[in-house]
């Protein structure tokens, strides 16, 4: 159960999981995967407490969310809360920093209106439980550390990219070498590049 301090009209949560009632079990696995990657994820069956007002919460849990994940079915086009959910959704995403992700459940699952140029994920069994809910962890921004030192990458490390090529080695050295500036009569750019700052001193 969700912290009372997290369920007021200032919760703040990492992951917003919006689903239709069928797709429930399938809702469930993802929110397991991703708290157990230390996420903090608002999930109905998880944060509802005898006598609250979903109404009343579910529009300040969705505002409050970094990212809203929504599982899209068959039945999402007669999910009525959950076509709620992606409006309060695309309007965060359009209008604050918040992401908005649509997970298909079946290959023939249509994106809904709003969501046909995102790009989505697929969670078609139980083996993709854990690469989604690790695809999703990737961009949620992370807190700043408690002594409020800046964080160098607010996101969880990407991969790093492949390499491109040759052209893009070249233009990479030759950008190397402009910036480093010719080189001192020993044969070493960084000599060069200290001599004409000490015959050149900055203002």
């Amino acid at each position: 159960m969700a912290p009372v301090a997290e369920r007021g009209g200032n919760a703040s949560w990492d992951v917003f999981l919006a689903y239709a009632s069928p797709d429930r079990a399938r809702a469930s696995a993802l929110h397991d995967a991703l708290v157990a990657l230390g996420l903090n994820v608002c999930f109905d069956q998880s944060v509802l407490q005898g006598g609250d007002d979903w109404h009343d919460l579910r529009p300040r849990y969705v505002v409050g969310s970094k990212v809203v994940v929504v599982l899209i079915s068959d039945a999402t086009g007669k999910a009525h809360f959950q076509r709620s959910e992606l409006i309060l959704a695309i309007n965060q995403a359009r209008e604050h920093d918040c992401r908005l992700i649509p997970v298909r459940l079946t290959a023939d699952a249509k994106l809904p209106y709003g969501t046909e140029q995102l790009h989505a994920l697929d969670l078609f069994g139980a083996d993709d439980v854990a690469p989604v809910a690790g695809l999703i962890a990737a961009t949620v921004p992370r807190a700043a550390p408690p002594d409020g030192a800046p964080v160098r990458n607010d996101r969880i490390p990407r991969p790093p990219r492949y390499f491109g090529g040759r052209d893009e080695l070249l233009d990479q050295l030759a950008t190397q070498i402009e910036v480093a500036g010719p080189p001192g009569p020993d044969g070493d750019p960084r000599h060069g590049r200290r001599r004409q700052d000490q015959a050149h001193p900055r203002a």
